[in-house]
Parts: structure tokens; sequence; C-alpha cells
């Protein structure tokens, strides 16, 4: 049963669907530990049957309001 596998469902129709997962890394250093442990987090989640994608807050400029 799908319901007991960590990255999808059924719905009440009966469609398994897979979750999407977007990991947002807000360190500003490129390659740190913060990175490799999105990374791998992802990686699990993507052999899992997840649909992963990888956000780096360092690539935006963000300025207060």
């Amino acid at each position: 049963m799908c319901m007991t596998h960590p990255v999808c469902w059924k719905d009440t129709k009966g469609a398994t669907e897979v979750e999407n997962i977007i990991g947002i890394s807000g360190s500003p250093r490129a390659g740190g530990n913060t990175d490799i442990l999105l990374q791998q987090f992802l990686r699990g989640a993507n052999k899992a049957g997840a649909r992963t994608e990888r956000v780096f807050l360092r690539d935006y400029l963000i300025q207060p309001c």
C-alpha cells in the first residue's frame, strides 16, 4: 500500500501522487556543510520517488522593505 511510502499517497480517486520537495539553502557559503546536508537529503528523497529542487538564497538579491 502506498500510504506507508514516505513520499507518495493515494488520493480519494485512487491515483498515486508523488511528493514535490523544495530544499531551500540560506547559507552564504557555497559547498559548505549546509549545502552538503541539503544535497544528501534531497538525494535520498529523490531515490524514494520524490521530485526535488534546490534553491539557494545566496543567488538572489534580498533587501529589507
